[in-house]
């Protein structure tokens, strides 16, 4: 969830900017520079609400993402008795009572 909300901010920072640049600089250009169309760079216009959207759909589709495969690790774990610690369904190692196991030397 934490690169999808670092990949939405960094995004909508990136394409504002480049948002922003057509605005004010009109990098793309419509055709050819003849004035055959009524305005020579192709317009943009920068509105908060269409950032909102953007975030709110990058997060729930990274939200998505990431809680079906999430859902489906946790099902498998809770289901693998091998792994739960103290299950009396795991085999224990075979363990002898040595008399000097005690004993460091």
């Amino acid at each position: 969830m934490m690169i999808s909300i670092g990949g939405a901010v960094l995004g909508l920072i990136l394409g504002g900017f480049i948002s922003w640049l057509q605005q004010e600089f009109g990098l793309i250009s419509l055709g050819d520079g003849s004035g055959s169309f009524v305005v020579d760079a192709y317009p943009v216009k920068l509105l908060a609400k269409d950032f909102l959207i953007v975030f709110l759909v990058v997060l729930a589709i990274g939200f998505l993402v990431a809680w079906y495969p999430v859902k489906q690790i946790s099902k498998n774990i809770s289901h693998q008795k091998a792994i739960i610690p103290n299950n009396k369904y795991i085999k224990q190692p075979y363990q002898t009572h040595h008399p000097f196991k005690a004993i460091v030397f």
